[in-house]
């Protein structure tokens, strides 16, 4: 979007609904916003050659060492394709996520509640253990 607006010196107005660019508000209602979740939301095949599903962006943070180093992007998966780190949803069955093999510790996590809260639990724990010590 800055590119196209920079090379039509400014002269063609974004589409606007309420306001809000109609494009970037399509793009995040159909997915973008969902990149960092556990929500499994694949795109069709030849749609992910171009624009990043959130599972394509999922695949990144997986902890399998094949998954390392692919599908960097967040919006756009053209840029992987055209250096060879894409992965799309079709060729990756299952990701897990995280530093722990521990598939209890991981399904703690599968819940939206759980991602909010248990992160401080973690926090308040530690710091009673210290101060206990």
């Amino acid at each position: 979007m800055g590119l196209f607006d920079y090379l039509s010196a400014h002269q063609v107005h974004a589409i606007t609904y309420l306001g809000i660019n109609i494009l970037s508000f399509l793009f995040m209602f159909l997915g973008a916003n969902l990149r960092h979740s556990s929500v499994k939301l694949k795109y069709f095949n030849f749609i992910e050659y171009v624009f990043m599903s959130p599972y394509q962006h999922q695949i990144h943070h997986s902890n399998h060492p094949e998954h390392f180093d692919h599908n960097m992007g967040s919006k756009l998966a053209i840029w992987d394709w055209m250096f060879g780190t894409l992965l799309r949803s079709k060729q990756v069955d299952k990701i897990t996520f995280g530093i722990s093999k521990e598939v209890d510790l991981q399904k703690k996590y599968e819940s939206f509640s759980n991602n909010l809260f248990l992160p401080f639990v973690g926090i308040y724990k530690a710091i009673t253990n210290k101060v206990t010590r």
